[in-house]
């Protein structure tokens, strides 16, 4: 039969969204690492991620597929309002979104339509959003 679709055949509809914190908070190993995770989420949804960076404005929104993308990003160093870089996402058709940044910053008081992961490169001092979920991206150790 021709309408039978195997599990295997069937690959989920995911459009991620993904706003690096290039605030002058973030060191250049904390922006470096979240800009490699943004790369692995990349990879692993199989598809271009619509990537923002930004600090107290949106500086970059560019299509990332792999490290190539890397080298249209611009600014940063200033102060922090990720809800900048989460209403961009707004203007796109995601269905998830990964928030990379030490935590230091504003957060929206609307839900956003769409799901949110916060990755903190560190531990923070300034409480996330109930509607998030949160995980810390710890650093890589070299042995």
């Amino acid at each position: 039969r021709q309408d039978i679709r195997l599990p295997a055949m069937i690959k989920p509809d995911i459009s991620v969204g993904v706003v690096v914190d290039s605030s002058g908070s973030m060191s250049k190993e904390m922006v470096d690492r979240a800009l490699s995770e943004a790369v692995g989420i990349a990879r692993a949804a199989g598809s271009t991620v619509i990537l923002v960076t930004c600090d107290a404005k949106v500086h970059s929104v560019i299509q990332l597929q792999n490290t190539n993308g890397l080298k249209k990003i611009r600014g940063g160093g200033g102060g922090t309002d990720l809800r900048k870089g989460l209403e961009e996402l707004e203007k796109h058709k995601i269905t998830i979104a990964v928030v990379i940044t030490d935590g230091d910053t504003l957060w929206p008081e609307i839900t956003p339509r769409f799901p949110v992961i916060i990755g903190l490169v560190r531990e923070s001092w300034t409480p996330c959003p109930a509607w998030a979920s949160v995980v810390l991206i710890k650093e890589e150790k070299n042995v």
